[in-house]
């Protein structure tokens, strides 16, 4: 009995020793392929090497004259995708057009492949038509939401076919508007080579511009829940639970049987806040989102506290929403046209009754504050000196989804409106010597192909430094130190009429040092290095002797001064305005952009006086009624950009508070009276004993001191 109870436990032995070398074996096998072995994934077809996939097929070029799919490693062609509305009330389902890129093996069937896809309504073309807004109907955003029944297949196609059948004419077009200068213009999917990358290593890439655009069906809804849930269509296709068809008129069917149903949505601004608002909803199938600038509040892009912005007028997303309506640049149905015109009205009078106050109209087109079903992991990218789409954007993006659970993580740059800039981010390591496009392909493989890579390693945030320009993980956001500094003594009298025209101004009259009639400034020393980590608020004391109907605008500014000039990064206004996605101008670098300078404005807040209750989340600038009283003290808080920015010793931190209208760029012919009933003459008293600065800092940054 003995004998037998030994042998068992002696065969025991060894097979746990077999099973602990099978292991073992295997864990050398995973990390020989992590050091570089390169591998076949049998299920995709990609080559696997370092924990993501590598090129393997060569990407012709689509834009050529003349071009077919035939001999091409990666098959072209449309589909159209049935969506749940009928916006543009023709008693059918819109369909909106998809450009499909896929690579030949998954379209015979021998892989199936996850996606990269896109849906930005700049793809199919943009320009600035001048459509009618017809205000007098009454049309509104709820009327657009009838769903007829969906269309019934009369046969089915399938992906060989439609490529055989593909037209490059489908995405390399050109049409006529006579609102051009020219009249006629060559368009194209903006961006459809963009890709190339990723379709090089197997990945398949799917565009659309969603409705209202050229090819499309319905009417361009900028910001809404129409809008969002069209492009969220495509997605559902992706992961099979819709339908799509060859054309817009003959209902044959085809299915995407060559996806594997794993998506990952990217984008930049727009496209960045589609690819978020989309994740929003839980669609089954979006695995993970990389979001580059969005703006994921349109209340907040448009407007600040009560204020609007320079953005020209109210309107502005009708204008934006015209601005890409590329199905009414060419040939059109007169009649769809006005129908379209009713939305634009309906647009413009809901924006002019808003005044820049968050109202129905704006909750409507805001994915910061309703509870998120979002699912999907979050990669959001963002630019610290970006001033087109603020740094709050994605803070407050972040934060909703990091208060839900979700897997987000950030990377913040020292560049404006775009991705981190090409040499520093293609050529130079960000983390952990990888490059920009080596943390996008290894977050895609590992949320879409299930490696086992780097990308779980990435930091909850990896923050680039104002003054050496590498990167490093932020281990606190908006989550230290919060340092109080009273203002002063005494009261600081502003005549609030007088305005500034342009940034020059603001800069020589204004941001120069010293108080005036035009701005209260204040001053604190800094002796050791001091890092300021998040939004900071700025608590203010004041009464106005003016009492009336309209907007009083009030800005505060942050700025880092040096009697020595300091390098630091400043972004032209054209980069902050028009960025590349993919940073294609390789010879660009952050050492570009940074330059000496005395003074660097770190942040800047905008709010209405007689909106005092606004505050940092948007939805609280909701009562546009409630006015001031003239000669009475008020409280307010102005929030200023978050920023993560370190201040060096011998420095000094200037504090402006200034009525004129400049938080952003001042567009050119911009006249404040046009926008607001500012009155002639109107002062501002800053009871500095009672009002203050909310620093928020890491711990161990040094004291500061009211110079």
């Amino acid at each position: 009995m003995y004998k037998k109870s030994k042998k068992r436990l002696i065969i025991s032995i060894i097979i746990a020793i077999l099973i602990l070398a099978v292991v073992g074996i295997i864990v050398v096998v995973i990390n020989t392929k992590e050091r570089g072995k390169e591998y076949i994934d049998s299920a995709t077809g990609m080559s696997i090497k370092d924990g993501m996939p590598q090129p393997i097929y060569k990407v012709t070029d689509s834009m050529t004259d003349g071009y077919t799919n035939e001999g091409s490693d990666i098959l072209r062609f449309v589909v159209y995708v049935e969506t749940d509305y009928d916006t543009d009330f023709d008693n059918k389902r819109d369909l909106v057009k998809a450009v499909v890129q896929v690579p030949r093996k998954a379209a015979t069937g021998e892989v199936k492949v996850p996606v990269i896809y896109e849906g930005s309504p700049y793809k199919a073309g943009t320009n600035y038509s001048d459509f009618n807004k017809d205000e007098k109907s009454q049309l509104t955003e709820d009327n657009l939401k009838n769903s007829p029944a969906p269309r019934v297949a009369t046969g089915n196609s399938d992906t060989l076919t439609q490529a055989a059948n593909a037209d490059y004419h489908s995405w390399y077009y050109a049409f006529s508007d006579d609102s051009s200068e020219d009249s006629e213009q060559e368009v194209c999917i903006v961006g459809m080579k963009d890709y190339d990358d990723s379709l090089s290593r197997g990945y398949a890439v799917v565009q659309s511009a969603g409705l209202g655009t050229y090819d499309s069906e319905g009417i361009e809804c900028c910001g809404s829940t129409l809008e969002r849930d069209a492009f969220k269509c495509i997605v559902e296709w992706l992961h099979g639970d819709r339908v799509a068809y060859t054309n817009k008129s003959d209902n044959i069917r085809i299915d995407a049987n060559w996806s594997n149903g794993k998506v990952a949505m990217t984008g930049f601004s727009y496209s960045a806040a589609i690819a978020y608002e989309v994740a929003d909803t839980g669609v089954p199938g979006l695995e993970t989102i990389i979001a580059v600038a969005g703006p994921y509040s349109w209340y907040d892009y448009v407007n600040s506290q009560g204020m609007i912005k320079e953005r020209g007028n109210f309107d502005y997303i009708s204008f934006l929403s015209s601005h890409c309506a590329s199905r009414f640049f060419g040939d059109y149905d007169d009649d769809k046209l006005k129908h379209y015109e009713k939305y634009l009205g309906f647009l413009k009078k809901e924006a002019d009754k808003a005044r820049a106050d968050y109202n129905e109209f704006w909750a409507s087109r805001d994915y910061v504050t309703s509870p998120t079903n979002c699912r999907s992991s979050v990669l959001l990218i963002h630019g610290l000196n970006d001033d087109n789409v603020t740094s709050k954007q994605f803070d407050i993006a972040r934060d909703r989804l990091k208060k839900a659970g979700c897997d987000v993580r950030t990377i913040i740059h020292q560049g404006g409106h775009g991705v981190p800039l090409s040499s520093t981010s293609r050529t130079n390591a960000l983390y952990d010597g990888y490059t920009y496009d080596d943390i996008v392909n290894l977050w895609y493989a590992h949320y879409l192909l299930g490696l086992d890579n780097k990308a779980t390693a990435f930091a909850d945030i990896m923050c680039q430094s104002n003054i050496t320009g590498e990167y490093a993980p932020v281990s606190e956001w908006d989550s230290g130190e919060k340092r109080t500094h009273k203002l002063g003594e005494g009261v600081h009298i502003i005549d609030g009429s007088k305005g500034i025209g342009s940034n020059e101004e603001l800069l020589e009259n204004v941001l120069n040092g010293e108080s005036s009639d035009l701005s209260a400034c204040y001053s604190y020393s800094i002796t050791e290095s001091v890092t300021i980590n998040g939004k900071i608020p700025v608590h203010l004391h004041i009464k106005s002797d003016y009492i009336g109907e309209g907007e009083l605008p009030l800005e505060v500014y942050l700025v880092d001064y040096c009697e020595e000039p300091f390098p630091t990064y400043i972004v032209p206004e054209e980069k902050n305005e028009y960025a590349s996605f993919v940073g294609e101008n390789k010879s660009e670098s952050m050492a570009d952009y940074q330059v000496s300078a005395n003074r660097k404005v770190l942040s800047s807040g905008l709010i209405d006086l007689q909106n005092k209750d606004a505050g940092y989340a948007p939805a609280s600038a909701t009562k546009p009624a409630q006015r001031i009283d003239s000669g009475v003290y008020y409280d307010y808080v102005v929030y200023l950009k978050p920023n993560y920015y370190v201040v060096q010793p011998g420095h000094r931190l200037e504090l402006y508070v200034t009525t004129t209208k400049s938080a952003e760029k001042i567009n050119e012919g911009f006249n404040i009276e046009d926008y607001y009933k500012v009155p002639e003459k109107w002062t501002l008293n800053i009871d500095d004993s009672s009002s203050f600065i909310e620093l928020p800092v890491t711990k161990g940054s040094s004291d500061i001191k009211l110079k």
